[in-house]
């Protein structure tokens, strides 16, 4: 969060003297961090960020139809794709590192995963497993697809 934090401390020092729109996209992934990051900066600076939220497999083709955006925060596959296309200069940084999550229905027993194999025994022993979805942009949905394979 903090690195974060430093990006849009350096955004600002880096814009003119009057106030700016400031069009980004931000993986959902972050979204809590820059929920709370993004208010204080356009108090202190003036600035507006129009920030857009979604999974970056949907935030890329946005992206890639011209949409415009003046800051791309997303996940790093997501940005080496677009420098390796020439959609974007070369170079990225990286700021926060997020992970994957195991949800477990109120009152349920917690699954042991403390181990791959132990994972792997609570995930052939649950009734049901939900997952998000490539289609709908989710950049966690080809690791679990992996897991399951």
């Amino acid at each position: 969060m903090r690195t974060v934090a430093i990006v849009i401390a350096m955004l600002a020092a880096t814009a003119t003297a009057h106030a700016a729109e400031i069009n980004a996209f931000i993986s959902t992934a972050i979204k809590a961090a820059t929920d709370e990051l993004l208010p204080p900066f356009e108090r202190a600076n003036g600035h507006t960020i129009r920030a857009s939220y979604a999974p970056s497999g949907a935030l890329i083709p946005r992206f890639e139809r011209g949409e415009p955006v003046d800051v791309f925060l997303t996940d790093a596959p997501a940005i080496d794709t677009l420098i390796q296309r020439g959609k974007i200069v070369g170079g990225r940084i990286d700021l926060a590192r997020t992970g994957i999550g195991i949800c477990v229905r109120k009152g349920a027993p917690k699954p042991d995963v403390s181990t791959p194999e132990a994972l792997k025994r609570a995930l052939l022993e649950a009734k049901t497993v939900g997952h998000a979805a490539p289609a709908g942009g989710s950049i966690t949905a080809a690791h679990i697809q992996g897991v399951f394979q």
